[in-house]
């Protein structure tokens, strides 16, 4: 049986290929469309996952993480460096980036590991949780692009 870092690493290749074809199905003049001023667009919303992989793989590694800060103050970092990103190349190769730091952590991850803590800024989870964060979180975002789709009528499947 494949271990629990494997089945993540999976899952993980599994949703990248996910949100990446639905990111492909985003017309170049919607890549910027934002429902509303306080909503990310789909450009922003694969640069997010980008980063935010980024920030776990270094968790998964067991590397010191950044202070929480406040709420605002994490989202105010976050926003900047989203902003940075302007192209559909550059959040793909960020992403792809991402997804391979993450997956080079899991292969660093031990069985005893699996049972360790791990303290992120919403709060103290089992490694063994925080392994599967990544490809959910990838999940949850391609719905988020699907749906903002479907705001300009389009109602294909891109999974």
């Amino acid at each position: 049986m494949e271990t629990l870092q494997a089945q993540a690493k999976l899952t993980l290749e599994h949703e990248h290929g996910r949100i990446l074809r639905t990111f492909a199905a985003v017309p170049d003049d919607k890549l910027s469309w934002s429902p509303s001023a306080t909503s990310k667009s789909a450009l922003q919303i694969v640069v997010h996952c980008g980063f935010t992989n980024q920030f776990l793989a270094s968790a998964i590694k067991g590397d010191q993480t950044p202070p929480a800060g406040s709420v605002e103050e994490r989202h105010a970092a976050m926003d900047k460096k989203i902003a940075a990103i302007k192209t559909r190349e550059e959040a793909i190769s960020l992403l792809a980036d991402s997804v391979l730091a993450v997956s080079a952590a899991l292969d660093g991850v031990s069985a005893d590991a699996l049972g360790s803590v791990v303290q992120l800024p919403f709060g103290a989870m089992p490694m063994a949780q925080v392994i599967w964060i990544p490809a959910r979180h990838i999940t949850m975002h391609a719905a988020q692009i699907d749906y903002i789709e479907t705001m300009w009528g389009d109602l294909s499947s891109h999974m």
